[in-house]
């Protein structure tokens, strides 16, 4: 296994700045920048003992601090793939609660909904980051409440014209199914962690880092620096890549731990944490890290909104230590 590296960059002042929370508390849902503002698409909440699947299309002005309705997706859907491409945000797969979805929709910047085509297959809890014009979606479920329905297919995903064109799909026999992993693309696409589920009833966190290629997912030398599921990651430049947040286990809970990952050098450093422990999400303008949302408790959803300066986050740091692969019920995947 290749070492863990340590970062050497100059110290800069960073904090997480607070700013407008979501006008509802959401996870799982999609988000973006698009023409400046950033939106959110699906996702879920609780009332009481009841779980809400979202519709709603909202837009972040970061020079007013506002948020705004902007529209409505054909249905409910949380746990999509998704990612910007070609100035719009793109959702692949998800649920609505009671099925995966296999339709591709497009959202632009004033919230209207366009139907790309379909899924070479549905999937829920997929792990899914954009690389260029390319979003590439790797494993999941193909339903949302029977976690045996893990896969470990890979599809891409290529907007050209307007129109929707897969230009991969490949699957390892071998490989077990897995989901609740994060990727993201510096140089190439990555994979980080997530969980593959036994059928005795245990979801065992991974630690895992792969790329994943129009053939499948190679492996690579490194691992995270500890077994995580429901993590979340962004490309802050053209080489790093920041990683936070999840769950860990039902001992420990949700972490706000968050690492840099270096592509050139496929190494870990400890970064800045998380303003919050949970299953977040981000969202980058290239100036600027925004941390949303997301689950920070069993049936409890967030509505605080963060941001950094991504300079903050080339930060000098200690370097990061592996453990080992820890397991857990499978009551916590994702609820």
């Amino acid at each position: 296994m290749k070492q863990l590296g340590l970062l050497l960059v100059a110290t800069s002042v960073w904090a997480w700045e607070p700013l407008a929370p979501m006008p509802v508390a959401n996870g799982g849902f999609a988000c973006g920048f698009v023409e400046g503002k950033l939106l959110t698409a699906g996702g879920t909440n609780w009332e009481a003992d009841n779980k809400n699947w979202l519709s709603a299309i909202w837009s972040y002005d970061p020079k007013s601090n506002r948020w705004n309705v902007i529209g409505k997706l054909p249905e409910p859907r949380a746990y999509a793939a998704s990612g910007v491409l070609n100035g719009k945000l793109v959702l692949g797969g998800g649920s609505d609660g009671e099925r995966a979805l296999s339709t591709m929709l497009a959202i632009d910047a004033r919230g209207i909904v366009t139907e790309l085509g379909t899924c070479d297959s549905a999937t829920i809890y997929s792990s899914s980051g954009v690389l260029g014009d390319t979003l590439v979606m790797a494993g999941g479920a193909t339903s949302p409440s029977d976690l045996n329905t893990l896969s470990s297919i890979v599809q891409t995903l290529r907007l050209e014209q307007g129109r929707s064109i897969f230009i991969a799909r490949a699957e390892a026999p071998t490989f077990p199914g897995f989901g609740f992993g994060a990727a993201a693309g510096a140089g190439k696409a990555y994979l980080f962690g997530g969980a593959i589920y036994h059928s005795s009833g245990t979801v065992v966190n991974q630690d895992w880092v792969y790329s994943l290629t129009e053939k499948g997912m190679i492996k690579s030398a490194s691992r995270l620096p500890k077994p995580v599921r429901g993590l979340t990651a962004v490309a802050i430049s053209d080489r790093f890549i920041y990683i936070g947040g999840g769950y860990l286990s039902d001992e420990v809970g949700f972490t706000d731990e968050a690492f840099l990952f270096d592509a050139e050098t496929e190494t870990f450093t400890s970064a800045p944490p998380l303003p919050i422990a949970g299953m977040v999400h981000f969202a980058s303008d290239d100036h600027h890290l925004y941390c949303l949302g997301g689950e920070d408790a069993k049936k409890q959803r967030s509505s605080k909104v963060w941001r950094l300066p991504i300079k903050g986050l080339l930060t000098a740091s200690t370097p990061a230590t592996t453990q080992q692969t820890q397991k857990d019920e499978c009551g916590s995947a994702r609820r």
